[in-house]
């Protein structure tokens, strides 16, 4: 009778967690306070502010609170050595990452003259860059120069080319929620706050929340034109927040549709998230859990 009880806790924790995090989900960070950092800090310490959000981009997606697997932190991903050198007391502000990324930017511009160097140099490190003479070899700066390059070249060309880029606020409406197993909470017909950041990226676009990006843009399938976008992904749930004592396979797949029209961002956004969980715990002998939820929005947004 416990084993079972404590099965359907399990469960309830799961299906809550994604009923939880999905209004979240939806809430962009305040991207007009990062441009203004970025214009006030690029224009301080003479960098381009267009190469300065590539990096933020590629860096992090947005996510103030990201730390890498080598311990980079923040926006621009400092490095423990770059933060101490720096001065840099909290390197998750906003302010104080950006302001110290400029500055070490504009180092490295003193140091070299080709921006994919500079670009190499901000994630390698000068002394790499000087030892070879050009992009180190490997494959993690590479692929981040390339990143952060196709980042800011289309940054440079197309900019507001297309009319849905930039930041949008608004609401959303649940016409659709379906979970497996069921979760007793009335969400249809519900509505919610709904914000939005559409950046370029390479060819395509990224899409970002509060909780960083929504997913591996370079899985994305993106169309784009003046005044539409849509944008498919499938691949592993960014959002998924690990439940101890197990071992998980998530993803996450959705589609967002939206036409411009008389300045509102109007379409549908929905999605679909799987969870397979194995736990970790012998003496309970507990079964796999499995759940899926499916949800579609009705969005309605203006331009912050």
């Amino acid at each position: 009778m416990g084993r079972i009880f404590f099965l359907k806790r399990i469960h309830f924790f799961i299906l809550l967690t994604f009923s939880l995090n999905t209004p979240n989900l939806l809430t962009a960070q305040n991207s007009k306070k990062l441009d203004q950092l970025i214009e006030k800090y690029s224009s301080q310490y003479k960098v381009d502010k267009e190469l300065v959000k590539s990096l933020i981009q590629v860096s992090s997606g947005g996510n103030a609170r990201a730390v890498s697997q080598s311990g980079a932190k923040g926006l621009l991903q400092l490095t423990p050595s770059t933060i101490d050198a720096l001065g840099i007391q909290d390197p998750f502000n906003e302010e104080e990452n950006i302001k110290g990324g400029c500055k070490y930017l504009n180092n490295l511009m003193t140091q070299f003259n080709d921006t994919e160097m500079i670009v190499a140099a901000f994630n390698s490190g000068p002394g790499r860059v000087k030892k070879y003479g050009k992009v180190p070899p490997g494959p993690e700066t590479k692929k981040f120069v390339e990143a952060v390059m196709k980042t800011y070249d289309t940054l440079k060309k197309t900019k507001m080319e297309s009319n849905v880029y930039g930041s949008w606020v608004g609401t959303a409406r649940y016409t659709k929620y379906d979970s497996k197993p069921p979760l007793q909470v009335a969400i249809v017909g519900k509505t919610q706050p709904f914000d939005l950041e559409i950046t370029p990226y390479g060819s395509g676009v990224s899409l970002s929340t509060d909780k960083g990006r929504m997913g591996d843009p370079n899985l994305y399938a993106v169309q784009i034109s003046k005044n539409k976008i849509r944008v498919e992904y499938k691949g592993p749930n960014p959002f998924w927040i690990p439940i101890p004592n197990s071992t998980t396979t998530h993803t996450m797949s959705y589609v967002f549709d939206l036409n411009l029209t008389d300045d509102v961002l109007k379409g549908e956004f929905s999605a679909t998230v799987t969870a397979k969980v194995v736990y970790n715990i012998p003496d309970l002998k507990l079964p796999e859990a499995e759940t899926e939820i499916n949800y579609t929005m009705v969005l309605s947004l203006k331009r912050k």
